[in-house]
C-alpha cells in the first residue's frame, strides 16, 4: 500500500512548519500506548485472576514471558520501520493493538467455544498470547513509532519538541492507572477493553492516516523548518535524512553507555515500582509513606526531563548521559538507606534526576548522536532492551531477595551498571563516527554504456561503499538513454546516486576519478563511450568554478538524462544557481529530446 505524503492533507499548504502539527498527534500516539503499558494492564489484574483462577506468582510468570518475547521481536520491527516509515507503522500498529483489546474483551467466551480444550490450557494461551500483543504493540510499537517520527521531523529544534511531548506524556501516564481503574469500575473489564479497542483500533489508525508523515524531505519541506523552493531564505541549506546504520551504531560505545542506563533504568524502575510495599516494609515504613515517593519524584522528573530536553540542542550530549548514569548509581545505592530520613530524601531526588532524564536520552540523545536515517531500527534495538529488562527487574529483585533476604541489597547492586557507563561516556563523541565524518551530501550523476553496465555501476556504489568516508545513501531509477553529442555508440545505462561524505569537493572528485580508471575507464573520444562516468552534480549546496571542478555541474540543467533520476530523488532540490527546483528545470526541457526509459533491471542500495 503506497501512502501519498500530500493526499488526504498536503503538510506545505500550512502556514507553520508541519512538524510542530505532528507534535500533538504523536503525543497522543504514544498515549494510545497505555493499554499496553503495566500501569494499563495493572487495573485489569484482579479480574483477570478472578476470571481464571490462576495465582498472581503464575500470571506473573505469563507477564514476563509475553513482555520479553515482545522485546525479541521488536528489534525486527525497528528495521521495518525504516522501510515502511511512521504513517504506514502507526496505522498497522494502532489497529493490531485494537483487534488485540477486542479479542482480549471475549476472554471469558472464547474457552467455552472449544470445549474439548481444558479451561487452564485456554487461558494459559490465550493470556501469554494477549499479553505479548499488548506488550508488543502497545509498550514497543506505538511508542517506538512516535518518537521515531518526531525524531526525523526535527534536528536543531528537536530537544523543544521532545520537551514539550515529554512533559505531557508523564503528566498523563501518571494518571493511567486511575484512569484504567475507573473505566474497568464502570464499564467492566470486557466494556473497558472494547472501548480501548475502537479508540485504538479505529479512531488512532484514522489520525495516523491523517497526520502522520515519514520525514519533511519526502514531503518537499527542510528539516525544522522551511518549504524548498524559490522563497526559501538563503541562510537555510537543503539537509538530506542521514544518519549510522544500525551496524555502525552498534560498533560505538556510544550506543552502548545508552543501553546500559536505559536497560538499567527499566530494569531497577520496574522492579523497584513492582516490589514498593516489600521494599518499604524491609525498611521499616509504612505502605502509604513507601508508595508516596513516587509522588516527589515525579515533581522532579517533570520539570527535569523538559529542561534537559532543550539542553540537548546547546551542550555535548555525554554531559546528560552521565548526568543520568550518575543519578542513577546515587540513587541504586540511597534506595539500600531508604530505612534512614537521608537515604529516603537522597532516594527521592536521584530517582526523579534518573526517571526525568529517560526520555531525553531515549528520544532527544540517540537521533542527536546516530541522525535520522536508519533511527527505526535504531530504536528498535534500544527499546528491545528497555522492555526485556522491564520484564527482568521483578524477578531479579526478587531473586536475590530469596538468597539474601534484602530486595534493596539487589537494588543496590544495579549501581555496578551505570558505573561502568560513565567509564564507557569518557570522551563520548557527539556523533557516532562514521555519521560524525559524513557531514556533507553529494548528488552524482552515473552513465554506463560499455561491458556489463549493470555491473559496472554496481562496482561503483561498492567502492564508495567500501570507503570510509563516502557512503550510498540513495539512488534513482535506472534509465537506459541514447548517446549524447558523439551517436556512433551504444546506449547509456543513466542514474544518480545521493552520497554522503567527508572529503571535500575536490578530494571527491580524485576519488571518483580514481575509481573510474579502476573500472578501465578511458578517454580515448569526447562524450565517446566508456565502463563508467561519476560527475558530480550538487555538494551540499555549494557554489564553486575551477580548473579542476565546477559545481553544480555546468550542463546539469540542459540533460533530461541526468534531470529525470536526480527528480527520482530530490525533486525539489533548489539549484544553487539558477534558483529552480529540479523539477521545474526538467519539465523546462524541449519536448524534442528523448525521454529516458526506465530499464528492467534496478540496482539497490548495497550495505555498508
Amino acid at each position: 500500500m503506497k501512502l501519498k505524503p500530500n493526499r488526504p492533507i498536503d503538510p506545505k499548504s500550512f502556514s507553520i512548519y508541519y512538524g510542530w502539527i505532528l507534535l500533538p498527534f504523536a503525543v497522543v500516539g504514544v498515549l494510545m500506548s497505555m493499554p499496553g503499558q503495566t500501569a494499563g494492564f495493572s487495573a485489569f489484574t484482579e479480574p483477570l485472576l478472578e476470571l481464571s483462577g490462576f495465582t498472581r506468582t503464575t500470571l506473573s510468570l505469563f507477564y514476563m514471558i509475553g513482555t520479553v518475547a515482545s522485546g525479541f521481536l521488536i528489534t525486527v520491527m525497528g528495521g521495518l520501520l525504516d522501510r515502511w516509515g511512521s504513517r504506514k507503522m502507526m496505522m498497522f500498529a494502532s489497529l493490531m493493538l485494537g483487534v488485540t483489546l477486542f479479542g482480549l474483551s471475549f476472554l471469558d467466551k472464547i474457552p467455552r467455544a472449544f470445549p474439548f480444550i481444558p479451561t487452564a490450557v485456554s487461558y494459559t494461551v490465550l493470556m501469554i498470547a494477549g499479553i505479548f500483543c499488548l506488550r508488543f504493540f502497545g509498550q514497543g510499537l506505538l511508542p517506538i513509532t512516535c518518537n521515531t517520527m518526531v525524531g526525523k521531523w526535527f534536528e536543531k529544534k528537536r530537544g523543544r519538541a521532545i520537551g514539550i511531548m515529554g512533559v505531557i506524556n508523564t503528566l498523563v501516564f501518571s494518571a493511567t492507572p486511575a484512569i484504567m481503574a475507573a473505566l474497568v469500575f464502570r464499564l467492566s473489564w470486557q466494556g473497558a477493553w472494547m472501548l480501548l479497542a475502537l479508540i485504538v483500533g479505529g479512531g488512532m489508525s484514522l489520525l495516523a492516516w491523517l497526520f502522520f508523515r515519514d520525514t519533511p524531505e519526502g514531503c518537499g519541506l527542510i528539516v525544522d523548518g522551511y518549504a524548498s523552493g524559490p522563497d526559501k531564505p538563503e541562510s537555510a541549506s537543503v539537509e538530506m535524512v542521514t544518519g549510522a546504520t544500525r551496524g555502525e551504531a552498534l560498533l560505538s560505545r556510544s550506543f552502548w553507555a545508552i543501553i546500559m542506563v536505559i536497560a538499567a533504568s527499566a530494569l531497577v524502575v520496574t522492579g523497584f515500582t513492582f516490589h514498593i510495599q516489600a521494599i518499604g516494609v524491609q525498611a521499616g515504613m509504612t505502605v502509604s509513606k513507601a508508595v508516596a515517593i513516587f509522588i516527589p519524584i515525579s515533581f522532579i522528573a517533570v520539570p527535569l526531563s523538559f529542561i534537559s530536553a532543550l539542553l540537548t540542542e546547546r551542550i555535548h550530549v555525554r554531559i546528560v548521559v552521565t548526568f543520568m548514569a550518575v543519578s542513577q548509581v546515587v540513587a541504586f545505592c540511597a534506595v539500600y538507606f531508604l530505612h534512614t530520613p537521608a537515604g529516603y530524601v537522597v532516594s527521592i531526588i536521584a530517582l526523579g534526576c534518573a526517571t526525568g532524564l529517560f526520555g531525553t536520552v531515549q528520544a532527544a540523545v540517540v537521533p542527536k548522536i546516530f541522525g535520522r536515517r536508519h533511527l527505526g531500527s535504531i530504536n528498535g534495538v534500544i527499546t528491545s532492551a528497555m522492555v526485556i529488562a522491564s520484564a527482568l527487574g521483578p524477578v531479579f529483585l526478587s531473586t536475590v531477595n530469596d538468597i539474601f533476604g534484602s530486595l534493596r541489597l539487589g537494588v543496590a547492586v544495579m549501581s555496578v551498571v551505570p558505573l561502568i557507563t560513565i567509564f564507557i561516556s569518557i570522551g563520548m563523541p557527539e556523533k557516532c563516527p562514521r555519521t560524525g565524518c559524513s557531514r556533507h551530501v553529494a548528488y552524482l550523476g552515473v552513465g554506463a554504456n560499455l561491458g556489463d553496465r549493470i555491473k559496472n555501476i554496481r562496482a561503483a556504489m561498492d567502492r564508495i561503499n567500501a570507503a570510509d568516508h563516502s557512503r550510498v545513501t540513495g539512488i534513482s531509477r535506472i534509465y537506459e538513454t541514447k548517446p549524447f553529442g558523439y551517436l556512433d555508440q551504444d546506449n547509456f545505462l543513466n542514474c544518480v546516486i545521493q552520497l554522503e561524505t567527508s572529503l571535500t569537493p575536490e578530494e571527491l572528485i580524485r576519488f571518483l576519478l580514481g575509481i573510474e580508471t579502476e573500472l578501465k575507464r578511458e578517454r580515448k573520444i569526447p562524450l565517446g563511450p566508456r565502463t563508467i562516468d561519476l560527475d558530480i552534480l550538487f555538494y551540499d549546496n555549494i557554489i564553486c568554478s575551477g580548473e579542476e571542478l565546477t559545481i553544480p555541474h555546468p550542463r546539469l540543467h540542459e540533460r533530461k538524462f541526468v534531470l529525470v533520476p536526480l527528480c527520482d530523488i530530490v525533486p525539489h532540490h533548489v539549484h544553487p544557481v539558477l534558483k529552480i527546483e529540479c523539477r521545474r528545470i526538467a519539465e523546462a526541457l524541449s519536448s524534442d529530446e528523448e525521454e529516458p526509459i526506465e530499464y528492467k533491471v534496478q540496482v539497490a542500495i548495497p550495505e555498508c
